[in-house]
């Protein structure tokens, strides 16, 4: 099975319109009060609340004004004066699959999906094909009440690249820049990559990979070296001491784990505490030079691990 996380924040989703609730309501309301409903979209939608929380609501627009916006159902939740109401211009998402990169796409089954709102992770959606790992997927947004798509938002991506151990909201989390609209999705998404790279390139020397199901120590690391990254290198020492060494301090963390791994005093294990399959070969590398000149150490023979196996003097062997 794979799982595709489709992240809120992508510039097709929002739109430029915001304003806020002039006033508290309760439950039940389908005209809600706004500082100035102008500039809204019949027929798109507005997001009630900041997009993440558990009352957080996507409603189509009906009918928008200067004091007021009114929408198609009513509200299910309480929402408060300051609140804010955010346009946007799709409330569903299209998750398509191929065989090939460059194939014909196909619909997933359940496809359309709505757009999870209240969700700080984004809209999830789940292939249990047996071959997900080997499918292309692309995505495109969706306008429920005017048949309307978007243009596809990404390059298509092969099922076994989208499992990444953390999410861009976990980073965004960790970094504290959760509302921070100055971020762009690219952005976390790029250290995030840079970080899982960094990760599954020690995990695959230990460790079968993909990892089935992913320990929360290693969520934990990526989240802190995607994090780190983003603090140490956009926000350093130059802008802002603290910044610069929250992120250092990040990465450390992070790296200190990895080490656990590799020195076996971490073992990854599932959420019944067996320990997770590890590999049963390693690599090794080798050389056959030799130089009579230098010390009796002639150079690297081959390597096991951290082991060094070093060639030796034939005219003066060593026990």
């Amino acid at each position: 099975m794979i799982t595709l996380i489709i992240p809120n924040d992508h510039e097709l989703l929002a739109r430029e319109e915001k304003t806020k609730f002039s006033s508290d309501i309760s439950t039940g309301v389908a005209v809600l009060p706004a500082d100035n409903g102008l500039g809204f979209t019949v027929n798109n939608f507005v997001v009630t609340g900041k997009e993440g929380k558990e009352t957080t609501e996507l409603l189509k627009i009906v009918t928008p004004a200067t004091a007021q916006i009114t929408v198609a159902t009513s509200t299910l939740f309480e929402h408060k004066e300051d609140d804010p109401i955010t346009e946007f211009a799709y409330d569903q998402v299209s998750v398509e699959w191929s065989a090939t990169k460059t194939g014909t796409f196909a619909a997933l089954t359940s496809s359309p999906y709505n757009v999870e709102v209240d969700n700080p992770i984004g809209t999830i959606v789940e292939d249990d094909n047996p071959n997900a790992h080997t499918r292309w997927y692309r995505y495109r947004f969706y306008n429920s009440a005017r048949t309307l798509y978007s243009a596809y938002t990404d390059l298509p991506i092969k099922g076994n690249e989208t499992e990444f151990y953390t999410s861009c909201w976990r980073v965004r989390r960790e970094s504290g820049f959760t509302e921070n609209q100055f971020i762009p999705r690219e952005m976390v998404e790029s250290y995030r990559e840079e970080a899982h790279n960094e990760v599954d390139g020690v995990l695959k020397n230990y460790y079968i990979i993909p990892l089935v199901p992913v320990p929360a120590i290693i969520r934990h690391a990526e989240t802190l070296l995607a994090s780190g990254t983003l603090l140490a290198k956009e926000y350093g020492m130059e802008a802002d001491v603290e910044l610069g060494k929250s992120g250092q301090r990040k990465i450390d963390r992070a790296n200190k784990i990895l080490e656990q791994i590799m020195n076996n005093e971490l073992v990854l294990v599932d959420s019944d505490g067996n320990p997770l399959p590890k590999v049963t070969t390693n690599q090794m590398s080798y050389s056959n030079v030799y130089s009579a000149s230098g010390s009796k150490d002639k150079g690297e023979m081959f390597n096991l691990g951290d082991e060094n196996f070093t060639m030796k003097d034939p005219d003066e062997p060593q026990s």
